[in-house]
């Protein structure tokens, strides 16, 4: 896959996706897209809002969410609580910024679940029974999604630096040829 998948279009200044660009950034079957939105696990993205007529576009927010709720129904979560656990992600985001470094999901014998940020973001005791735990990254998955789709400005090759010349010397060569043309002449 290129890193590049689309020119996203922007509205009000923020980027958007359509639902093609979102599937192969996520490596999602557009069919399963369709069924969660139609299930209602979008209900609280900003492309749960459509217009008769008109594509589903979605936030950068949007595919974080997207993301965390694939990954967590592929470790064996149901979409609707798995949307739960996103929507609690995407809180804690904006609540602790950078210093929110994982979001771990974890599964107990009891059957109950938690999702919480990193452990010393946390207030009180973790549960140590937990059978199974699941921790995302949100800042890697950040950069992944926006790599993606071409959010991200790349560095020119070695390559390409190496056959640039520098701007300096593209002036100097830009007014000799002009100056050799202005002389017409021999010498």
């Amino acid at each position: 896959m290129s890193a590049r998948l689309a020119t996203p279009p922007k509205t009000g200044g923020t980027p958007t996706f359509t639902a093609k660009v979102v599937c192969a950034a996520l490596s999602l079957p557009h069919g399963t897209l369709s069924a969660w939105a139609s299930a209602g696990v979008l209900k609280h993205f900003a492309a749960a809002t459509t217009i008769a007529g008109r594509a589903r576009r979605f936030t950068l927010s949007d595919l974080v969410m997207l993301a965390a709720i694939k990954r967590l129904t592929d470790f064996g979560v149901a979409p609707m609580r798995a949307a739960r656990f996103a929507s609690q992600l995407e809180d804690f985001m904006e609540s602790f910024g950078p210093r929110m470094t994982e979001f771990n999901y974890r599964a107990y014998v009891s059957g109950d679940e938690s999702a919480l940020p990193n452990d010393e973001l946390v207030r009180g005791q973790i549960a140590p029974d937990a059978w199974m735990k699941l921790t995302i990254y949100p800042v890697q998955l950040v950069a992944e999604l926006k790599e993606k789709l071409g959010l991200t400005e790349t560095a020119p090759t070695q390559h390409e630096a190496e056959s640039q010349p520098a701007p300096a010397k593209r002036k100097k060569a830009a007014r000799r040829k002009v100056a050799g043309g202005r002389s017409g002449g021999a010498r």
